[in-house]
């Protein structure tokens, strides 16, 4: 067993040495009883009920190395990043449509799709940090870190569609 993760070949393997210890411990409890009541006897006694050993459950049922809790774990933090990550490519298209012409309505409107996102981000970080040290874990913090997008500052305060700077010019 690797650090407790147990599959379906480990348990049989596993199942196969506790049937050979059950043999030699039934071979051995059958040698200890015809012996004479004794101190020796009794300690024997006390030795082979002290091998008593169970063989742990399958928790790897798909035999990938990773505890099935584990896997559960890292595909809801996946779909919880993946989920973000789709929030942050509407913020980023909203942002693109706008062809820099931002005005006090625009930038609410991205504000509230920034604030999902930012929400959403921290629901995932919360799954992924949860996860315990491995390749997905670094993968998924990495995907969140790179979700960080500055919304544009207002630059049509009266909301015209020109902005600000190009109509002083004129």
């Amino acid at each position: 067993a690797k650090n407790g993760v147990i599959s379906p070949a480990t348990q049989a393997q596993l199942q196969a040495i506790k049937d050979q210890l059950d043999a030699l411990k039934g071979t051995a409890q059958g040698l200890v009883d015809a012996l004479p009541e004794s101190a020796a006897k009794d300690s024997l006694d006390a030795r082979l009920d002290a091998l008593d050993t169970v063989v742990p459950a399958v928790n790897d049922t798909d035999s990938n190395g990773i505890a099935d809790d584990v896997d559960a774990a890292i595909a809801a933090a996946t779909q919880a990043v993946q989920t973000a990550e789709a929030k942050h490519d509407e913020l980023v298209e909203a942002i693109a449509a706008k062809n820099g012409v931002i005005s006090p309505a625009t930038q609410a409107q991205l504000q509230a799709i920034k604030d999902q996102l930012d929400a959403l981000k921290g629901t995932a970080q919360g799954l992924v940090d949860a996860l315990p040290e491995s390749a997905a874990k670094d993968d998924l913090d990495a995907r969140l870190d790179a979700l960080d997008t500055a919304l544009p500052v207002v630059n049509d305060l009266n909301g015209d569609g020109i902005i600000d700077a190009a109509e002083a010019a004129i």
